[in-house]
C-alpha cells in the first residue's frame, strides 16, 4: 500500500514485506503493538525495529498513524459516515 514510497521500496527483505502486511491488515486495532508485530514474524522485538530503522525512512508509530488518518479520511468523505463513527 504505502511502503513503496518509503526506502524500503522492492528491496525490502521479505520478514519487513510481512510486518508491513500485518500492519495493514491490523492498523485498525487500537492496541496493536510492536510485540504483536514481532510474534507474528516470529522474532524480537528489537530485531525488527533494526530492521525497519535499516530500510524504512518513517517510524513504526509514524506508518501506523499514516494507515489511520487514510482510512477517516476516507471515512469522513463518505456523506453516510459520522465523525463518531470515524473515531
Amino acid at each position: 500500500m504505502f511502503y513503496n514510497n518509503f526506502t524500503g521500496g522492492t528491496d525490502c527483505p521479505q520478514k519487513l514485506k510481512r510486518g508491513i502486511y500485518y500492519i495493514q491488515k491490523n492498523y485498525e486495532r487500537s492496541d496493536l503493538s510492536l510485540e504483536d508485530i514481532s510474534s507474528f514474524l516470529g522474532i524480537r522485538r528489537e530485531s525488527f525495529c533494526r530492521l525497519w530503522k535499516k530500510y524504512m525512512d518513517v517510524r513504526i508509530t509514524d506508518f501506523i498513524n499514516s494507515l489511520r488518518i487514510e482510512k477517516a479520511k476516507k471515512l469522513l468523505s463518505n456523506d453516510c459516515s459520522y465523525i463518531s463513527q470515524v473515531a
